[in-house]
């Protein structure tokens, strides 16, 4: 397993190995026949990474090689079965690993209105599953002005609202508000506290981003989550990145793709969110970290 944390320009890199050239050994329990384990373990070890997603909105299914393989599948309706917290932290919605369900019961903390405005998302709306709001780390940075890119139906907005103080601000900007007026104002409307804290903005988030540049905004933002297209995720980044201040942070949502962004052919919405991993790591001004959970988050402190 290699990791690596990379930052530049007097930063360094960090790339540590674990086991290089050495299969660690594994230890099993089970109570499966020792022939069908043994068939099991074979099978596993030569299968390729694959996936599969149904254009019909039918099951999903992924495979990892190795006898550890995650491997699930997923019926469309799923996520309408599982709690909200599920779904927002973007754990593929498998719902199968023990560690995973104790992480999220002990990390994430949801006002009533939240879990409200997720389920009205989950079961109006067939793109639900693009909620995500790790709202922690504008407490950890003590922020006051976040950069929501993707409004969808409020929820990411909401939650940036809620970690941030009485006199904080959200600019959250998306192409359209259909989401947002049919599902999430009438909810947002229970919190009136924070929803006086946003300020959408209907317009193409590079304009928004731009004219935000252009007002003298730049380096006054302390945190930004980019949810949006992803073709233009470059882009965004750069445009970001401007507008936040020195030790501001940035999330890039969707950063693995479901996987698809290792293969080594992509569709253009992968290849410009790898073009975008690869613009973190090599930029002298930040620091950042790439995270394989859930859909993969991409983690950049300006320097």
């Amino acid at each position: 397993m290699t990791t690596s944390s990379g930052s530049s320009g007097g930063k360094g890199r960090m790339k540590a190995s674990i086991g290089s050239g050495i299969r660690p050994p594994r230890f099993r329990i089970s109570t499966s026949p020792p022939r069908k384990r043994l068939e099991e373990d074979s099978d596993s070890s030569a299968r390729r990474f694959e996936m599969r997603i149904d254009e019909e909105g039918g099951a999903r299914r992924s495979r990892w090689p190795g006898p550890s393989s995650h491997d699930s599948t997923v019926s469309p309706d799923h996520h309408l079965k599982m709690p909200p917290q599920q779904v927002v932290s973007k754990s593929y919605n498998k719902h199968e690993c023990p560690v995973s369900d104790y992480c999220n019961q002990l990390t994430i903390q949801q006002e009533p209105v939240q879990i409200e405005l997720q389920r009205e998302t989950l079961a109006k709306h067939e793109m639900g599953r693009m909620l995500g709001a790790p709202e922690h780390f504008i407490r950890l940075i003590k922020g006051k002005k976040a950069l929501d890119v993707g409004t969808f139906t409020g929820g990411s907005a909401l939650a940036w609202a809620l970690a941030l103080p009485a006199d904080g601000q959200v600019v959250s900007m998306d192409v359209s508000h259909a989401a947002l007026n049919s599902i999430g104002k009438p909810i947002l409307q229970k919190a009136p506290e924070a929803l006086k804290k946003i300020d959408f903005r209907l317009a193409p988030a590079l304009e928004t981003l731009d004219s935000l540049i252009a007002s003298g905004a730049s380096g006054t933002f302390d945190f930004a989550f980019i949810d949006a297209d992803k073709t233009a995720y470059p882009e965004y980044y750069a445009k970001t990145m401007t507008l936040l201040r020195s030790g501001g942070v940035i999330l890039v949502d969707n950063a693995l793709r479901g996987g698809k962004v290792a293969l080594p052919e992509k569709d253009e919405s992968c290849t410009a969110i790898d073009a975008c991993n690869r613009q973190i790591f090599a930029d002298t001004n930040s620091n950042s970290f790439l995270i394989n959970v859930g859909d993969g988050l991409h983690v950049a402190f300006k320097a």
